[in-house]
């Protein structure tokens, strides 16, 4: 078994983040009526997070080596993330146990932010290693409050108004950031993480506040056009990068920015906007498309790394 999973700890914890996004995708188009897509996906996503989880037990030194440098860690949200997922999805056939996926995530990412906060923030933050993918840490917890809102009883509203307020404060510094200093070549795809965070705070908000305040949705909402565009203008310069386990920041982002306007959208008819409506549900059109083909590209070459690694092994 040790052998085995010697092999599976080359394995990057960018694959975790890249099913994340087709889990996340594979939801959209369950919304369509692609049931099959859904199972599918998600069945080959539980398989290689249990893979993952293999690599942590039982090579421990691989992963502490990965989980020290700051952007390889700030990634591990995707880890304790991804169940969130999944457990909703094996609600229908186990419930009770699908809720115990849910919570124990949920308390595993709120470990996760306690000792990214100690070891990264605390002990002095660095700019060339303070990027977008912080994100993932600090607002992939917000996973919960769009799958499994409804099951999170008072806990829903506590992680909704925290993952507001963290992304307000993190998007302030992160743009001054990147203004103030170039992000290196080998983490340029980090940055289009930017999507994600207020995305999760979009939907997240919808589902879980009784009477959004309009203002508040349509600032979101701006937010997330401004990041989409941020990361449409900069598609040339990441597709002309060799292909990294850094793409997999392209994933989810893409993914959860169309469930968000396909949200937005539903919550707009409901308040008799029709023609904003119907404009964010063709936008969300278009952001399915692009992630899907995006998160195809980056699934497809992880599995020729993956199979390049078990042939030179």
């Amino acid at each position: 078994m040790k052998k085995f999973f010697s092999k599976v700890s080359s394995m990057p914890v960018g694959v975790i983040a890249a099913l994340m996004g087709a889990a996340t995708l594979s939801n959209a188009w369950n919304s369509l009526g692609f049931v099959w897509v859904r199972s599918i996906t998600m069945t080959g996503a539980s398989i290689l997070w249990l893979l993952f989880l293999g690599k942590i037990i039982f090579t421990p030194k691989s992963f502490a080596a990965e989980y020290a440098k700051v952007v390889p860690c700030s990634l591990y949200g995707a880890f304790s993330a991804l169940p969130m997922i999944l457990a909703m999805w094996l609600y229908r056939w186990i419930p009770a146990m699908a809720k115990l996926i849910l919570f124990t995530a949920v308390a595993f990412h709120a470990l996760h932010i306690l000792m990214f906060t100690f070891r990264n923030v605390l002990r002095g933050v660095k700019a060339e290693t303070f990027l977008p993918c912080w994100f993932v840490t600090y607002n992939a917890i917000m996973v919960s409050t769009v799958v499994g809102a409804p099951h999170l009883g008072k806990l829903a509203a506590v992680i909704v108004y925290y993952g507001l307020g963290v992304y307000a404060i993190l998007i302030i510094c992160l743009v001054i950031r990147l203004i103030r200093c170039p992000v290196a070549p080998q983490f340029l795809h980090t940055t289009a993480v930017v999507l994600a965070p207020v995305s999760l705070c979009l939907t997240s908000y919808l589902n879980v506040e009784a009477s959004p305040r309009i203002e508040l949705v349509a600032t979101l909402y701006a937010m997330l056009l401004l990041s989409l565009l941020y990361i449409v203008v900069n598609i040339p310069r990441y597709f002309a990068a060799a292909f990294n386990p850094a793409f997999a920041g392209l994933t989810f982002p893409m993914a959860i920015g169309a469930v968000a306007s396909t949200r937005a959208s539903a919550w707009l008819g409901e308040q008799n906007f029709t023609a904003w409506s119907a404009a964010l549900k063709q936008t969300a059109g278009i952001q399915l498309w692009l992630a899907t083909a995006i998160i195809a590209f980056v699934l497809y070459n992880f599995a020729r790394m993956g199979a390049r690694a078990l042939k030179n092994d």
